[in-house]
C-alpha cells in the first residue's frame, strides 16, 4: 500500500491515520461533513485542514489524538514505519 505523498515527497500525519484506522477517503469525508476532495487534498499537501475544529472532528471519526494529524509531514520511511508500529500496537491491544 502506498501512502500518498505531498509534491516535496512527504507524507501528512492524516494519510497515515487513515491508513492506519483503514478509513476510505469517501467515509471519513462523509464522518466530518466535506467532500471527498477535500481529504484529498489535505492528505497531499495542496491544502491544509481550515481549523482546528475540522481538525478535532477528524480526531474523533478516525479515533485518534487530533494534535497528531496537525503534526509536520512525515518522511516516507517514517510515515510507513509509524503505519507498521501502530498497526502493531493495535493487534497486540486486541
Amino acid at each position: 500500500m502506498e501512502l500518498p505523498r505531498t509534491s516535496s515527497g512527504l507524507v501528512m500525519p492524516l494519510a497515515v491515520v487513515r491508513a492506519v484506522r483503514g478509513v476510505s477517503i469517501k467515509s471519513l469525508a462523509r464522518q466530518v461533513d466535506t467532500t471527498w476532495q477535500d481529504v484529498r487534498d489535505w492528505e497531499a499537501g495542496e491544502a491544509r485542514i481550515p481549523s482546528a475544529a475540522m481538525t478535532k472532528r477528524l480526531g474523533l471519526a478516525l479515533g485518534w489524538k487530533w494534535q497528531d494529524l496537525a503534526a509536520d509531514p512525515l518522511d516516507p520511511d517514517d510515515a510507513w514505519q509509524t503505519l507498521c508500529d501502530a498497526r502493531q500496537r493495535i493487534a497486540a491491544a486486541q
